[in-house]
């Protein structure tokens, strides 16, 4: 991949393109109108080969109700909730299915099987949520995180949220992304603790990661993504009006960043959870099946370029 993905659907063309072999993807309590939709276009798209995993009459009743097809889907029989979640992480574990979707489990019950510590999908990496939206005439991609995992990351865990963020960026062709440490100013005040944080990140992240990135902060989100604004307030650098990636500071800012794309411009998104042993596909109940179609296919594509060659 030479450019940058500017859109979800783009997304969803080269995931289906960068592998001969559909992600087998383990759907835990799968008995969840969207996901099914979303997993039977995902499969007739070539992107997935879901593993059904639940009450099999109770996924097979709202498939019927709905009108959607099952065939040539996989099944795994399981009692509730806790029962499918752990037999998906199994399946993960075992290398049988290479990415976890989560249907009508809450994410507690998926979170609880992922981080068992002898038989789950714990690594050296902290678990940390990355959303990839499509903003409405913005003309390419942005990257949030954390806007579901952590709540309030020390820096030492928000600089594994960056790196487990820029492995996302650079599946999309970014690779060198412009990563935005965010805060409500880009001047450092001690009456705004955030902004120390962001210029001590900023320090640690260059250490870190050196010339694979460019990075700056403390910045506001309006000239993070705004080249008109960075101007007219005089900054002038490789992050400001071009970041890629936006860090916010708590799970505050970032929950309320991601639900004010979704709910007041209508982006379309895509997200995941990284750091466990496979990517997983958490949406939120309020998700789209288009935004969950769009989170397999970045599960594809990260599994794929994630892929030991």
């Amino acid at each position: 991949m030479t450019e940058p993905l500017r859109s979800l659907q783009s997304v969803v063309e080269a995931a289906q393109g960068v592998s001969a072999n559909p992600l087998r993807l383990a759907c835990a309590a799968a008995a969840d109108r969207a996901l099914l939709r979303a997993v039977r276009a995902a499969k007739d798209l070539g992107l997935a080969d879901p593993l059904l995993i639940g009450d099999r009459a109770e996924i097979t009743g709202i498939a019927e109700s709905d009108g959607i097809s099952l065939d040539g889907m996989n099944w795994l029989d399981a009692p509730d909730a806790d029962a499918a979640c752990r037999s998906a992480v199994a399946l993960c574990r075992s290398g049988h299915a290479g990415a976890l979707m989560k249907g009508a489990a809450p994410t507690s019950t998926v979170l609880k099987a992922v981080l068992d510590p002898l038989h789950g999908l714990r690594t050296d990496k902290i678990l940390s949520h990355i959303a990839v939206f499509e903003p409405p005439g913005f003309g390419r991609l942005l990257l949030v995180a954390d806007a579901g995992v952590n709540v309030a990351p020390d820096l030492a865990a928000r600089l594994q949220i960056i790196q487990n963020s820029v492995e996302v960026a650079r599946s999309l062709g970014l690779h060198r992304p412009r990563i935005a440490l965010l805060a409500a100013s880009e001047t450092i005040s001690d009456a705004m603790p955030a902004t120390r944080d962001a210029a001590e990140l900023a320090v640690m992240v260059r250490k870190s990661m050196g010339d694979a990135v460019a990075v700056n902060g403390p910045m506001s989100l309006d000239i993070a993504v705004s080249s008109a604004v960075a101007s007219n307030k005089g900054v002038d650098d490789d992050v400001a009006g071009r970041a890629d990636l936006l860090i916010a500071p708590t799970i505050e800012v970032g929950n309320v960043l991601y639900k004010a794309m979704t709910c007041l411009t209508s982006s379309a998104v895509a997200s995941l959870v990284l750091g466990a042993a496979v990517p997983l596909v958490i949406p939120s109940r309020t998700d789209s099946e288009a935004s969950k179609l769009f989170s397999i296919a970045l599960a594809a594509l990260f599994s794929n370029a994630c892929r030991p060659t």
